[in-house]
């Protein structure tokens, strides 16, 4: 069964250099705030699938001390 992540790549820009990309994520029941990955030019689709897909089906890895972080606030002392 999957996980209910989603993943859209928004956009993909250059420098001549690298690839910028632009990654919107939703855990299925979030939109949790892009990422933006770079790449070397040249880097291969294949690569760059390979890449996203593994933040897909792995998003639930994310361990839940860590996952409990999202949403916190902190004050200032």
């Amino acid at each position: 069964m999957a996980n209910g992540y989603t993943l859209r790549l928004d956009s993909i820009s250059t420098d001549g250099t690298n690839l910028f990309l632009s990654i919107t994520i939703n855990d299925g029941a979030h939109s949790l705030p892009t990422i933006n990955p770079v790449f070397p030019v040249g880097t291969s689709v294949a690569d760059i699938n390979t890449y996203m897909q593994a933040i897909v089906n792995n998003g639930y890895s994310i361990t839940s001390d860590i996952a409990a972080l999202v949403g916190k606030t902190y004050i200032g002392a």
